[in-house]
């Protein structure tokens, strides 16, 4: 049995609408899963109007707050994470520096290395999401259409399970799994391009070039609708390659 809490916020010098603090307290339940209570709150809104919030990709109530349990993988994984941190001796907190608090076997720790736990959080919060069927498990379809016919290749992954690979709907392919390590360098170019909803479209590609389906009814193009620079398009074709 053990248990723990994290509290974290982002930097001073982020602005509403991005600004946040994220709560976590967690415990094994004793049957090989770990119970959680989590809760997310947005800051500083009450400075923005509605629209200013919602032209940034925002609802008004992304405030989330959630109870359950998560499976022996996510058991393994923060206890492992926990035992391993090492602590600093932080007595201030510049204004461009998250804040951190973990509190685990009555100890208080700063962690020396925050990428790590800024990464596990956000995988953490999108694993909560998905058991709270708050948002779908991710689903990132490539198609490539030629003179030869069409290529889908569908990248999908569940945090809940840690588990991710890639499945061909169009072929009799087997699916190829995904190093969990992976899929985050994965992520991160596919999304560092810049998609324009505007000129997506919700009807399935015909024509001759390479299109992006997020998960959504929407398709986009690349070159047109996915932009990014020479050097982001080909690692987002050894992504899908």
């Amino acid at each position: 049995m053990f248990s723990f809490s994290i509290q974290h916020q982002t930097a001073e010098i982020i602005p509403p609408p991005f600004a946040y603090a994220i709560e976590v307290a967690g415990k094994s339940d004793g049957g090989g899963n770990v119970d959680i209570n989590f809760s997310l709150e947005y800051l500083g809104r009450g400075e923005l109007t509605e629209t200013e919030i919602l032209e940034e990709g925002f609802t008004l109530h992304d405030d989330f707050a959630w109870k359950g349990n998560l499976p022996t993988v996510w058991l393994d994984v923060l206890f492992g994470t926990l035992k391993t941190t090492q602590a600093t001796n932080q007595t201030e907190i510049n204004e461009d520096q998250d804040f951190w608090q973990i509190l685990f076997e009555g100890k208080e720790i700063y962690p020396k290395y925050s990428e790590t736990w800024k990464t596990l959080i956000q995988e953490l919060q999108q694993a909560i999401y998905e058991k709270a069927e708050y948002e779908n498990t991710l689903a990132i379809s490539y198609l490539a259409v030629t003179d030869k016919g069409k290529e889908k290749i569908k990248l999908e992954a569940s945090f809940v399970e840690r588990e991710a690979f890639f499945s061909y709907p169009l072929s009799r392919q087997a699916n190829r799994i995904i190093e969990w390590n992976d899929l985050s360098k994965m992520l991160q170019n596919i999304y560092s391009l810049d998609f324009v909803q505007e000129a997506a479209t919700d009807k399935s590609p015909y024509k001759k070039g390479e299109f992006l389906n997020l998960g959504d009814d929407f398709w986009f193009e690349v070159g047109t609708s996915v932009k990014g620079s020479k050097k982001q398009i080909q690692k987002l074709r050894e992504v899908f390659g």
